[in-house]
Order: C-alpha cells, then structure tokens, then sequence
C-alpha cells in the first residue's frame, strides 16, 4: 500500500472513538522487507499496543492439492490417475497455490490433458506431465503465456501495462486506433481467461458500447 493509505488505517486504528473494528490485509512476505513503509506501519502500531494478529500461510501440502485438482477437473479425489497428477503437480510446484493453478492451466493450453467427450472426463499422459518444465520465477511463467498469445493479444497487452494495474477496455481502444471493437471484443476473450479478469462492479456504458474494467488475474 501507499503511504497516504497506510496513514490513514493507522489513524482509524488508534481512534478511540471506533469501538469494534476489524481491518484484515494480506501481502507476500518475500516482497515487504523490514525497511517498506507497511513493515513499519505494522511495528509503530504494535509497540501502540494495538493488537495485531499475524497469519502465516505456507505452500499448499499434496493433501491439499489432490481435492483441488480433482475439483478443477470434475473427478474422485479418489482416483488413482487424480492424486498421481496431484502429487506430480505438487512436486513440480512445491504447492505454491499459484504456480499450481498455472501449471494446471499449462497442461490444458498445451493439450497435455483433454477432455475425452467419449469417455466423459479429462485424460492425459502422466509421462508427458511428469517431463514439463517448470519455471520457479512468476514472470516467467507470465512471459511464457504472453509469447503464446497471437500478436494483436501481445499488443493490446503491451498497451494496457501502461495504464496501471486496472484499465478500461475503451482507454485500450483509443490508444490502439488501428483495432476494430470487433478485433477488440475478440482479444480480450483470448486473454481474460488466463492473464486478466474483468471487475463488472466498475463496468461503466461509453459510446463504444460496454466499457469493462479489467486487472491482471495474477496481481
């Protein structure tokens, strides 16, 4: 958070006048070391007395892993294929939450796993699974889905890093004035599965038709 943001909880934290109050934020360890702003917000209310419980979530276990892959594929968490998967999954991610949900994802674009419509359930090749590479860098991952998208995807995308971590789908029209709505409608479908989501709360009527805000899936 910004300084302006954490000095305003810390004021609404120590008014006496706010009887019952509860503010629950989250943040990734590894990226607020003990000099960020939050790092010292969070000390400066402590030695205040203000009481302040602290979480820490670890990876996922491969328990956790085998209901969640078998959910995300509509089978027994049972079923010796499902945690064989599972625990491959998990030993290629180290249950890191996001990266599992991303190589899940990286089987399906691949096609390493396919919906078999005569059988009626997924099917794949523990083999193959087993040999995919993964990358133990986030970026990366997302460098490597942007290199698969086609290039007006690529482009549009290039275009909406410059307008924050939300934008609106006309602000990306204006810029890329050579893109029909039509072409526009298109690439948003192609990218908003796997690299954005699309905040409908904020979603807003432009003369371009619906205005949809979007961030990116991983921030």
């Amino acid at each position: 958070s910004d300084t302006a943001t954490l000095d305003l909880l810390k004021s609404i934290l120590l008014d006496g006048e706010i009887p019952s109050l509860l503010i629950v934020g989250a943040y990734r360890q590894d990226e607020v070391p003990e000099h960020f702003p939050l790092a010292i917000q969070i000390r400066d209310l402590e030695q205040m007395n203000v009481p302040i419980a602290q979480i820490k979530l670890d990876n996922l276990s491969v328990e956790n892993v085998i209901p969640l892959v078998a959910e995300a594929l509509g089978m027994d968490d049972e079923d010796n294929k499902v945690i064989s998967l599972a625990e491959t999954i998990h030993k290629k991610t180290d249950g890191n939450p996001f990266f599992v949900l991303m190589f899940l994802r990286s089987l399906y674009d691949e096609k390493l796993i396919e919906y078999n419509f005569g059988a009626l359930k997924w099917t794949w090749d523990d083999d193959a699974v087993k040999t995919k590479i993964v990358t133990d860098n986030v970026a990366s991952v997302l460098i490597h889905k942007m290199h698969r998208l086609q290039e007006e995807a690529q482009t549009m995308l290039m275009v909406a890093s410059c307008l924050g971590a939300t934008f609106r789908k006309s602000a990306v029209l204006g810029v890329t004035k050579n893109m029909s709505q039509v072409e526009m409608r298109k690439t948003m479908s192609s990218v908003s599965s796997s690299l954005l989501t699309s905040d409908l709360s904020v979603s807003g009527k432009s003369h371009c038709g619906s205005d949809s805000s979007y961030a990116y899936a991983s921030a």
